[in-house]
């Protein structure tokens, strides 16, 4: 499971550029209070989303104030080898608002496989990508 900690590099005294992966290729325990179950989303699901020119915010716990988004260049995503990417340049005011953070994506699902068996497993095969979390990391979350 890849490390998704923001890391925070200071670009000037009005902005910091934000860093790191939202979601592992591999497969990703969704824990309750959803049933238990093992999600993927390789790689080819996440490029052809990114072909889809999506409008993706960077939210504070997804709801929250938009601090960057696609359409205006202050977000990138990436479909890197080992994971979804996300680079941002945020005003430095959330500096503080960032620490002990991690990012999280929101999407909705248009295309599914189902595998059950002692493992339940749900592979992504289409998606749209809506908006990245910022969200509080918990003590067991990388």
């Amino acid at each position: 499971m890849i490390d998704r900690t923001i890391r925070i590099t200071p670009i000037n005294d009005e902005s910091i550029a934000l860093s790191g992966y939202v979601y592992d290729y591999g497969e990703n325990p969704i824990p309750p209070p959803n049933p238990f179950f093992y999600e993927r989303i390789p790689r080819e699901t996440f490029e052809a989303a990114l072909r889809q020119n999506p409008n993706a915010a960077l939210r504070f716990n997804y709801t929250g104030d938009e601090i960057a988004n696609t359409a205006d260049g202050s977000l990138l995503l990436l479909a890197e080898d080992t994971g979804l990417h996300i680079d941002a340049i945020v005003d430095k005011r959330h500096e503080n608002d960032l620490h002990d953070r991690i990012f999280a994506l929101s999407f909705d699902t248009h295309g599914e496989e189902w595998t059950y068996d002692e493992r339940n497993h749900r592979l992504i095969t289409q998606l749209v990508l809506r908006d990245i979390g910022v969200i509080q990391k918990v003590p067991d979350q990388q």
